[in-house]
């Protein structure tokens, strides 16, 4: 089943949450993640930016407007996932947990008007995506967003890459949580095909081998719907690459380690150096970019990095993830 048109309306750049962007450290490969804080600064890079480079970003901002299961504060948690995003000043930038979608529109709002850039979005639920269902996440709510700048590129179509796509039936349930991907026409010319995921969390045997078969599933898909496309899958992966976190188990990609002439892990260099994507758990970064090969001339290499904001008390009123960012060039594909 392929993607069907999607129409979006921009948002209207209207309000700005207050606060001013914190300082943000920037944490590279081979240098310590134990959550340090400092004052680099993450200028923006992106289109038109300071150096012309391409700015992908992610995060997962922790059950986003739901108090009840997350930070218990939404309307703080809401301001400082405003002000670190205009920070960053992404061209393109994936989402997940996120719970409200009125919070979240806000936070999008604040990034036009705070870069002074049109940005556009979606939300996994949205129900012009094709293979949309209402019930994305599941009885949490957690669901994947894709933002992106409207200068840098124009959205074509949309869909949630979902589990009757593959011979009629995937063997993986995606934890309620199927793909977002987003068909996208590049401002500097060629198309860029997009997927958010947010793969099957915690460390026991079950989850573990959910995340194999979720893997196994995502590769036969680009293997069949994208082989001759430009394609990156950015998001929670919820587990790390040069091992699993489930004691003793390799890492559930390696199958597509294992490819490395078709795939390649941007936030590879993250995982050798033992950074960490969580706030409370070290030498394991299950936040992931992964590229196909028609991207590999496009990727700087080494740009991948982890944002530690210095946001007071920040895992306890923001989010248990750390932002993740990969640069790339396109002038076109």
């Amino acid at each position: 089943m392929r993607v069907s048109l999607v129409s979006i309306a921009a948002l209207a750049l209207t309000g700005c949450l207050s606060g001013t962007p914190p300082p943000t450290t920037i944490v590279p490969p081979g240098t310590s993640g134990s959550g340090s804080t400092g004052s680099t600064s993450a200028s923006s890079s992106g289109t038109g930016g300071s150096t012309g480079n391409t700015r992908v970003a992610e995060w997962n901002i922790e059950f986003f407007g739901k108090s009840d299961a997350g930070p218990i504060d939404d309307a703080l948690q809401t301001t400082n996932v405003a002000t670190e995003v205009a920070q960053l000043a992404p061209d393109l930038m994936a989402f997940e947990e996120v719970c409200d979608t009125t919070d979240f529109a806000q936070v999008v709002s604040t990034l036009s008007t705070q870069t002074s850039h049109p940005y556009a979005s979606i939300v996994a639920n949205d129900p012009s995506l094709g293979n949309a269902y209402a019930n994305f996440g599941g009885s949490w709510g957690q669901k994947t967003a894709l933002v992106w700048r409207t200068d840098f590129a124009t959205l074509v179509s949309g869909q949630l890459v979902y589990r009757t796509d593959i011979d009629g039936l995937w063997g993986s349930t995606f934890a309620a949580r199927d793909p977002l991907e987003l068909q996208l026409q590049l401002a500097s010319g060629g198309t860029l095909y997009v997927i958010a995921v947010h793969l099957k969390s915690e460390v026991d045997p079950a989850s573990y081998q959910e995340r194999v078969q979720e893997s196994a599933d995502l590769k036969a898909y680009l293997d069949l719907a994208h082989a001759n496309d430009a394609v990156m899958v950015i998001g929670d992966w919820n587990d790390d690459l040069d091992g699993s976190i489930t004691t003793g188990e390799p890492s559930p990609f390696m199958n597509f380690v294992d490819a490395g002439s078709s795939y390649r892990f941007a936030t590879q260099p993250l995982a050798a150096s033992h950074q960490t994507t969580l706030v409370n758990y070290t030498g394991h970064p299950i936040d992931h970019h992964m590229i196909n090969a028609a991207l590999f001339g496009n990727l700087i290499p080494g740009s991948a990095a982890i944002i530690q904001p210095s946001i007071q008390n920040y895992g306890r009123t923001t989010s248990d993830h750390y932002p993740t960012v990969v640069e790339y060039r396109f002038p076109y594909l």
